[in-house]
């Protein structure tokens, strides 16, 4: 997936418009073992790249964490939404949000990255994401 990223990123920001340069751009945060068993972040290179190619600042970091070990992956839809993973706020944040993700399958993750970046003081969040897997 990393190879794919740029030309992932590039269909991602013709569809976004003019929002990278009005939001905030926030990654979702991978978990720890995830990132360690891939050695990269997919949403962290598609948010990187997004903003690269509309000429927007990089995008934020440290703003909302992922606490725990809890798994997304092989959790059927009732499970992952039950138990979201667990979200912190980490730093505050103001305005508009765009918040990407490389794909979203329930919507669990990001509706709990939307919260936490809530109370981290953000206006509207628009989550992105490459695709959408139902």
């Amino acid at each position: 997936m990393a190879g794919l990223a740029p030309l992932m990123a590039g269909y991602m920001a013709e569809h976004v418009g003019g929002l990278v340069a009005e939001a905030t751009v926030v990654a979702v945060p991978p978990s720890r073992l995830r990132l360690r068993l891939r050695g990269f972040d997919p949403a962290g290179l598609l948010a990187g790249r997004v903003c690269e190619l509309a000429r927007a600042p990089p995008p934020a970091s440290g703003v909302i964490l992922r606490a725990g070990q809890g798994r997304q992956r092989g959790r059927g839809r009732e499970e992952r939404l039950a138990a979201p993973p667990l979200i912190k706020p980490a730093a505050e944040i103001a305005g508009p949000v765009l918040l990407v993700d490389d794909v979203i399958t329930t919507g669990a993750t990001i509706t709990a990255c939307a919260a936490a970046l809530k109370r981290c003081g953000a206006g509207p969040v628009t989550a992105l994401s490459f695709t959408r897997r139902v």
